[in-house]
C-alpha cells in the first residue's frame, strides 16, 4: 500500500507542481510583454504622433504665413554669452516655446479645447 501511495502522491505532487509552474511562468510572460509595452512600444508610438502633429502644425502655419512678411530676427551671442547660449541649447528652447505658444493659439480656435 506505501508504494501505491507513494506512486500517487508523486503523480499528484509533479501535476500540481506543473500547473503551478505553467500558472507562474504564464504571469512572468504577461509581466514582461506589458513591461515591453509599457517601456519601449508605447513611448516610440507617442514620439511618433507628437512629431508627426508638429510637423503637420509647422506644414500649416507655413503655408497660410508667407514669408515676405516676417521679419527675421537672429538672435546673435558672442564670445561667453554665446559659449552659454550652445551649451544651454537656448536656440531650441525659443523654437520649442515659441511652437507651443504657436499650437496654444490654433488650440484656442476650436471650441470646447481651448
Amino acid at each position: 500500500m506505501p508504494l501505491v501511495l507513494t506512486a500517487l502522491f508523486g503523480w499528484l505532487s509533479s501535476l500540481l507542481g506543473r500547473f503551478f509552474s505553467d500558472t507562474l511562468l504564464k504571469f512572468v510572460a504577461y509581466k514582461l510583454l506589458f513591461f515591453t509595452l509599457i517601456t519601449v512600444t508605447v513611448p516610440i508610438v507617442a514620439k511618433n504622433l507628437i512629431t508627426w502633429l508638429f510637423k503637420t502644425l509647422s506644414q500649416v502655419a507655413s503655408t497660410h504665413i508667407h514669408a515676405d512678411g516676417i521679419q527675421a530676427t537672429v538672435l546673435h551671442l558672442s564670445g561667453v554669452a554665446g559659449y552659454l547660449a550652445s551649451h544651454l541649447m537656448l536656440s531650441d528652447c525659443l523654437s520649442i516655446i515659441i511652437t507651443a505658444i504657436t499650437i496654444r493659439f490654433a488650440l484656442n480656435f476650436i471650441p470646447f479645447v481651448g
